[in-house]
């Protein structure tokens, strides 16, 4: 604990000093004033009415310098009863010690205000196209005074091409003495419109055009074998629940099941000199010429047979003599 206190001594008096500043001879003022336990300030320096309510014509006295732009420090009792009896203001700290915060106002500008001056920075540099920027330090972020035009400059661009890095150089504001500096880097990186599912896709289901949308998407974030194509996923079914937004890969693509497992199929052989139905049990899911297993309702023997369309397999050639013995012209 005491090294915290210690800690926070020491920044009130490199900020506001040690002392009060320029103390004039004390004046003991007829009303006592009252102590603002919060301080905004839009000044560089530290005026006594921006401590106590009711300072009259001292107020206007500048007794310590205001915090960076952005910051606050908080001052102590002992400070604060230092100040008054060096201005003969009536006040003493109570028993709870009070304290005033003081905070100087600032014009924040941000990490997405800094993306947008290097891309176009980059684009002055002939880096066009939908690029997503992605800096190294995103919490990266410029406290400006309020009386200063909230303006960026980037200077000393560096880019390389191959990796996509870049570097430079950011001040505020951009013109006169800049106030703020930072080096910021980090990475331009190209986009790509890719086809995305609208909603959640559950395996049997048919994709068509409607639960397509396409979405801009970062190339790193691609994964090798995703569809760029629209036309490769539409009429598909997917192999598994495949979510909305992500991108979708050609594996976990396949035709969709036109003969579901241990339904009815009817079976069918065509030759030049004969064709033969009968009715068969699937053993197993099937889409368009896939080649399933499927067992003679009657005969009870197990034959491969290839979908041809929904609840219809052909016979291979293969299983001709098994299929033959059973079947109906």
């Amino acid at each position: 604990m005491s090294r915290i206190l210690a800690g926070l001594v020491l920044l009130v008096a490199a900020t506001l000093g040690a002392a009060p500043l320029g103390a004039a001879a004390p004046v003991l003022l007829k009303t006592p004033v009252q102590l603002k336990t919060k301080v905004i300030l839009d000044d560089a320096v530290v005026r006594l009415g921006d401590l106590f309510e009711g300072a009259g014509e001292l107020g206007d006295t500048v007794v310590a310098r205001a915090p960076e732009p952005g910051r606050e420090v908080q001052v102590d009792a002992r400070w604060l009863s230092a100040l008054a009896q060096a201005y003969g203001l009536a006040w003493q700290p109570g028993p709870r010690f009070e304290t005033t915060v003081v905070t100087r106002a600032s014009q924040v500008i941000d990490s997405r205000r800094i993306e947008r001056e290097m891309r176009d920075a980059l684009a002055r540099r002939d880096v066009e196209g939908d690029i997503s920027l992605v800096l190294d330090n995103p919490a990266i972020r410029f406290n400006l005074p309020t009386n200063v035009a909230p303006t960026l400059a980037v200077d000393g661009l560096a880019y390389d091409p191959d990796r996509g890095r870049f570097t430079a150089y950011v001040v505020a504001p951009a013109t006169g003495t800049p106030l703020a500096r930072a080096t910021v880097t980090g990475r331009a990186i190209r986009m790509t419109e890719m086809p995305v599912l609208a909603r959640r896709v559950e395996p049997g289901e048919v994709i068509g055009r409607s639960l397509i949308r396409w979405v801009p998407m970062r190339e790193d974030r691609i994964a090798r074998g995703a569809v760029t194509d629209s036309d490769r996923i539409l009429g598909k079914s997917p192999r598994r629940p495949l979510r909305a937004g992500d991108p979708i890969l050609a594996a976990d693509l396949q035709e969709p099941i036109m003969v579901a497992k241990n339904s009815l199929v009817t079976i069918t052989l065509d030759t030049e000199r004969m064709a033969l139905t009968a009715q068969g049990r699937a053993l197993d899911n099937g889409a368009r010429n896939d080649v399933i297993r499927v067992i003679n309702t009657k005969s009870n023997k197990i034959i491969n047979a290839i979908v041809a369309a929904a609840n219809h397999v052909r016979v291979l050639p293969s299983a001709v003599t098994a299929f033959g013995q059973e079947a109906q012209r």
